[in-house]
């Protein structure tokens, strides 16, 4: 992708799914860092809400 001379665009995904705060401690575990030391969470700014489950192709 970085080699070509012209622009294109890609979308990038994997077959697992996650919510922001997943990923967020994902991440986290990934670095070697604790999350809780670096992210603010408020319980009450919470939300549950359905998860948008989106589908690609692997073609282009």
């Amino acid at each position: 992708m970085l080699q070509l001379h012209k622009p294109e665009d890609y979308v990038i995904a994997i077959v697992m799914t996650f919510n922001f705060f997943g990923f967020v401690v994902r991440t986290f575990n990934f670095l070697g860092w604790h999350w809780k030391y670096y992210v603010v969470y408020y319980q009450s700014f919470y939300r549950e809400t359905k998860m948008m489950v989106i589908l690609v192709g692997q073609e282009k």
